[in-house]
């Protein structure tokens, strides 16, 4: 007798509905699934395992960052953490030490220099060396504006020119490719609560504090319009570093859009300066975790929390 397959792929998971319930298509041997551990389930529903991991340096790591070019991590060791450079070969390799112990690094890349900051320390890499970030010095004609060193920051991020720092719950803004200079007089924006993302777009900024997520409309503080856009918060640095093309996605707008979860799942921000919940129909996202992470590879966006 000939094995009748019962199941031949897999529409995703599903964790809002009870397990007895779950939909599945008889005739084509397709269902949803209410638990999946190290699998992968590609664009047609195959279902496979995930290939594992190999050790590749051990101890205590985190902040991992890379944005097509060089690759940086923290290392942690008893009393210290230190930036680490990962090569191609994923052989690790020092650039700075000494920094304030279990802080997580925010990197941000402009034109081959990578600037961090981990609210104690900041700083930039340029071929591979780090140095103190730089200090800009106003030259042009008599202003009542007042410059200052750019503040070290929790999260970083650059548009239109210039280099964005949140400080708890407020965004300086950098002069336009000046990134020492801050005017702290005009060039910032504040919300109710710490900023847990910034997010640029071509034509706008996602924003979320501890409490909601918000789109800057415009091109600096001086013309953005800020619009609430979810009354619930992103996963704090759970933004994708890369950009998913949404022609690959069945969406009204065309172009990029922004990765990151949030307590309500998975969300895109648009280019209109709108969101979809990509997952809200299917899974329960536990509400206890406020940070997470995400990586966009292929048709996968792969996302954790804690």
């Amino acid at each position: 007798m000939e094995p009748i397959p019962l199941f031949t792929a897999a529409s995703g998971l599903n964790t809002k509905l009870d397990p007895v319930r779950l939909r599945y298509n008889a005739e084509a041997g397709v269902s949803d699934l209410a638990s999946a551990i190290n699998v992968n389930i590609d664009n047609t529903g195959r279902v496979s395992r995930r290939q594992g991991y190999d050790l590749k340096t051990a101890g205590e790591h985190h902040s991992i960052w890379c944005d097509g070019g060089d690759c940086f991590l923290i290392e942690e060791t008893a009393s210290y953490g230190s930036i680490m450079r990962v090569a191609s070969d994923l052989s690790v390799s020092g650039i700075r030490s000494g920094l304030t112990k279990d802080k997580r690094m925010s990197f941000v890349d402009v034109n081959d220099i990578t600037f961090y900051s981990n609210g104690f320390e900041n700083g930039q890499i340029i071929n591979g060396v780090s140095s103190a970030w730089p200090e800009g010095t106003y030259s042009g004609p008599s202003t009542n504006r007042n410059f200052s060193p750019a503040p070290i920051g929790q999260h970083l991020a650059f548009y239109m020119g210039r280099i964005i720092i949140a400080v708890g719950n407020v965004i300086w803004f950098t002069e336009p490719y000046s990134p020492g200079m801050v005017d702290k007089t005009r060039m910032f924006w504040q919300f109710s609560s710490d900023v847990r993302m910034i997010k640029p777009m071509d034509k706008g900024v996602f924003i979320s504090d501890s409490r909601a997520t918000y789109y800057l409309d415009g091109s600096s503080p001086h013309d953005f319009i800020q619009k609430r856009i979810a009354t619930y918060p992103a996963h704090e640095w759970s933004s994708a570093t890369e950009y998913v093309e949404l022609d690959d996605l069945d969406l009204d707008e065309k172009g990029e859009g922004a990765i990151w979860s949030s307590p309500e799942g998975i969300c895109i921000g648009l280019p209109s300066g709108r969101i979809r919940n990509l997952t809200k129909e299917r899974l329960d996202y536990p509400k206890a975790y406020t940070k997470g992470a995400s990586l966009i590879c292929g048709y996968h966006v792969i996302n954790t929390m804690y």
